[in-house]
Order: C-alpha cells, then sequence, then structure tokens
C-alpha cells in the first residue's frame, strides 16, 4: 500500500497542473468546515459547528413598546424586617450562655445575644452604698421592737393596740428588706441584650470586657422577606410608576412594586422606593442595582434579550445578525432600556433580520 501512494504521488509530481488541483480541493474542505472571520468582519460557520455551539436566533419585529428611564438604585433596610439593639445604659459587656454574637448567625427572637454589666460614677456608687448603710441600721433598731412586741403573756390577752402595732412593725421590716435587696442588686444590675427579632446578624459592635455607653448600638440584624429598593431620578418622572424591575450585578431580574416618592430631593434627584415582589438572595443591604420604570410614553423598536448586545469600543452596542446559512455579520445599534431582562432597539436592524440569541458570545470569539 505504501508502494501504491507513493507510486501515484510520484507519477503527478513531475506535472504542475495536476499538483495544484488537489491543493485546491483541500482549501476548500478546510474553508467548509471551519470558523473563519472574513476580511469585511463578518464569521463564516459551518452548519455542523453552529449546532454544536448551540446558535440560535430569532426574527426581529418591530413595534410600539413603552419608554422606559433607567435609574440608579441600591438595596435599602426595611424598617420593618431589621432592628438596631442598642445599649441601655453604660456598662461593661460580658458574654451570654452561646458566648458574643457573629455575623452571619441566625437567632430568635428574644435570645439573649449578650450581658451588660451596668457601671456606676464614684459618686452613685457612694450614694447608694450610704443609702444600704442607713437601711441596715434601721432594720437593726427595727427587729428588737418588732422582737419585743411579739411577747404574749400566756395569762393576758393581746390589746388591739399591741397587734396594731405589731403588724405596723412587721410591715416596715418587710420594706426595708426590699429596699436593701434593690440596692444591692442596683450595685451589681446586669442587664440581658436580646434580639427584638429573628433574622441574620448583620453588624456586630462588641468584644469581650468592652465599655459601652448608652445608646450604643451593640447589634444590627436583618430579618428575612422581600428587600425594598431605594432609586434616584434625575429630572422628570411619571406621578405614577405602574412598572418596574431592577437588574443585580450577576444579570438577575428583580420585579418591584412602587411604594412611593420622597417630597424632598436629595443631591438633586427625586428618591423612590421600592419593593421586591419575592425575597432576593444575595441582595445584602447597600448593594448597587440598576432599576427600570415604565415613562408612559411609547417609543418605536424591536425588543431583544439583553444578553444578545455586546459592548463595542467608545461604548457603542452591536448584535450578531445571521445573513446567510452560513454566514454571520456584526450590526452596530442604538438601543434604549427596557426592562432588566430587555433592551429596545431603535436603530441599525432592519424589520425581519434573524438576530442571534444565542451564542453570541461565541461568535465574538472567532478569529
Amino acid at each position: 500500500m505504501l508502494t501504491l501512494v507513493l507510486g501515484c504521488a510520484g507519477g503527478d509530481a513531475h506535472e504542475g497542473q495536476e499538483h495544484a488541483s488537489p491543493a485546491k480541493d483541500v482549501t476548500a474542505t478546510v474553508r467548509g468546515d471551519a470558523a473563519l472571520r472574513q476580511s469585511d468582519g463578518s464569521v463564516h460557520l459551518a452548519k455542523p459547528i453552529q449546532r454544536l455551539l448551540g446558535i440560535r436566533t430569532l426574527v426581529a419585529l418591530e413595534g410600539e413598546h413603552e419608554a422606559v428611564l433607567e435609574l440608579a438604585g441600591r438595596v435599602v433596610a426595611d424598617p420593618n424586617v431589621t432592628a438596631r439593639v442598642q445599649a441601655v445604659r453604660d456598662g461593661v459587656i460580658q458574654p451570654g450562655d452561646k458566648g458574643l454574637p457573629f455575623v452571619g448567625q441566625r437567632v430568635e427572637k428574644d435570645q439573649v445575644l449578650a450581658m451588660l454589666v451596668a457601671t456606676l460614677t464614684p459618686a452613685e456608687d457612694n450614694q447608694l452604698r450610704q443609702k444600704l448603710v442607713e437601711i441596715e441600721r434601721e432594720l437593726a433598731l427595727l427587729l428588737p421592737r418588732a422582737e419585743h412586741a411579739s411577747i404574749v403573756n400566756p395569762n393576758m390577752p393581746m390589746g388591739d393596740s399591741a397587734v396594731a402595732l405589731l403588724q405596723e412593725l412587721q410591715i416596715q421590716a418587710q420594706a426595708m428588706v426590699r429596699q436593701s435587696e434593690l440596692v444591692k442588686a442596683a450595685l451589681n444590675t446586669r442587664v440581658e441584650v436580646k434580639a427584638p427579632i429573628a433574622g441574620v446578624i448583620g453588624a456586630v459592635n462588641l468584644g469581650l470586657g468592652q465599655m459601652v455607653a448608652a445608646r450604643d448600638t451593640l447589634v444590627e440584624i436583618a430579618g428575612e422577606g422581600p428587600p425594598r429598593i431605594e432609586a434616584f431620578g434625575f429630572g422628570t418622572l411619571p406621578a405614577r410608576i405602574a412598572r418596574a424591575t431592577a437588574r443585580t450585578d450577576d444579570g438577575r431580574s428583580i420585579e418591584l412594586t412602587y411604594l412611593g416618592r420622597g417630597p424632598v430631593l436629595r443631591g438633586n434627584a427625586v428618591p423612590v422606593l421600592f419593593r421586591a415582589m419575592a425575597a432576593v438572595p444575595g441582595a445584602e443591604i447597600g448593594r448597587p442595582l440598576r432599576v427600570f420604570v415604565g415613562s408612559g410614553r411609547k417609543q418605536r423598536g424591536t425588543l431583544l434579550p439583553r444578553t444578545v448586545v455586546r459592548q463595542v469600543s467608545e461604548g457603542r452596542a452591536s448584535v450578531w445578525e445571521h445573513t446567510d446559512a452560513e454566514r454571520f455579520a456584526a450590526r452596530a445599534v442604538t438601543i434604549a432600556p427596557h426592562d432588566a431582562a430587555h433592551v429596545l432597539v431603535t436603530g441599525g436592524l432592519k424589520p425581519g433580520a434573524r438576530i442571534v440569541v444565542e451564542g453570541a458570545a461565541l461568535l465574538s470569539q472567532v478569529r
């Protein structure tokens, strides 16, 4: 077999025309099966490779759609499901039965987070100790009187005045004992720092032996539920927003419900408040978002998924058009925001053009 192959090749080697013909066939075969970028910027992609890469297209249909305004927004705390635990008085932090809390810990309502050992000023401490000494002295003088009044002669019944005196002395003694207990408790006060709601701890400002003052924020707790979104709009906003969506950095779409708008400008912008229609995992408080609100006006264009649009140099946008069975061309387009998942192409496309909606990123990588 090797002799036959070499013999065939040797027989044609001296003929120039027969040598060039097979070379053309090989080049044509490689060109038909490979992904190549043409000199005009278009991409040649054979049908088998299109199926392998999962290229999908749709027909661009132009129509009337609502014009949308894009606003800068962020996730804010919902006061109904968030809590801020503060110190009720000056004191020293001590751990509870389960130790000090940490960020990310799940807590239940009324769970003890820490112990606050109250601290007193020198004047307050001296005043309480003097009060305790006075109570103990008066109690020491009262007890002998009560014991003497309680002595009963078995041969003579106790008169009404003696009974009344004995009862009065007993009541005074009980009151003094209670005052002594309160003063001792004030000298060694331990306040339980409890969680007012169930949720996840978002911030902790506690340390073993830490001195805190009254009204200092010790722990912040975020409850579970749909987050609130605050957006800021410049210019004229519609009086009533019927439709709004938000988009996260990782491309997730969030349906929003309009709550209201602020009557006072903040940084020359109108604050607008929304609430997500469902819980959003990973929507931490303070995370920036892009919010899209309907303007109430109509705008003509082609509605396309955001994933089909790629950004080129100088902020321009383009899409891939399927112009032929195995040819794709990039088209520069003008886009306007529509919602978190779609954009509105207002220029650069012909009606009926087939636009690549899946695999566009792979076409851009063909060289």
